[in-house]
C-alpha cells in the first residue's frame, strides 16, 4: 500500500498522490511558482514538482492562451478505443496575424490557416482544425490587437 505524499490517504500502488488536487496543494506548499496569465485553472505541474501552469506551454514568452483543436477526418475502423490519437487537443496559441495562427502542442509547432475561415491545419494531415470557440477567440485577439 502507498500513501499520498500530501494528505496521507491511501493511493493506488506506485502513485505518489491520491489526485491532482493533492499534487497542486503539495506544489503550493513547497512554495511553487504559478504561471496562469489568463487566470485559468492549473492544468499541469512541471517535473520540478513546483511550477504550476494553466497549459504546458504557458511559460513560452509569446504564449497568449490555450485553444482547442478538433479532428474532423475519418477515424479508422480498426482504431483501438484506448488510443487518444483522434481526441481533441489543447494547444497554446503563440502567434496570430489574421492569416495564420501558430500553436504549440507537446513541444511541437503547428501552423493553422485562418484565410478559409475554418482554422484548418497547414501540415500534410489536414484533418484537424481549431474549434469554433477557439477560432472566435483567435479572431477577437487579432481584431483587438489591430483596432
Amino acid at each position: 500500500m502507498t500513501y499520498c505524499q500530501y494528505c496521507g490517504k491511501p493511493t493506488l500502488d506506485n502513485t505518489n498522490y491520491c489526485g491532482f488536487e493533492c499534487m497542486i496543494n503539495n506544489a503550493k506548499a513547497l512554495g511553487g511558482k504559478i504561471i496562469c496569465p489568463n487566470n485559468l485553472p492549473i492544468a499541469c505541474i512541471l517535473a520540478d514538482d513546483s511550477t504550476m501552469m494553466e497549459h504546458e506551454h504557458a511559460d513560452h514568452p509569446d504564449y497568449k492562451f490555450p485553444v482547442v483543436v478538433e479532428y474532423f477526418g475519418s477515424v479508422p475502423k480498426d482504431h483501438p478505443d484506448w488510443d487518444p490519437s483522434f481526441e481533441d487537443q489543447t494547444h497554446a496559441l503563440i502567434y496570430c496575424d489574421g492569416c495564420i495562427a501558430l500553436t504549440m502542442y507537446e513541444c511541437g509547432y503547428n501552423l493553422w490557416s485562418l484565410n478559409n475561415g475554418k482554422g484548418k491545419a497547414r501540415w500534410l494531415n489536414g484533418d484537424w482544425k481549431l474549434s469554433d470557440a477557439s477560432l472566435e477567440k483567435v479572431r477577437e485577439l487579432y481584431c483587438h490587437a489591430n483596432s
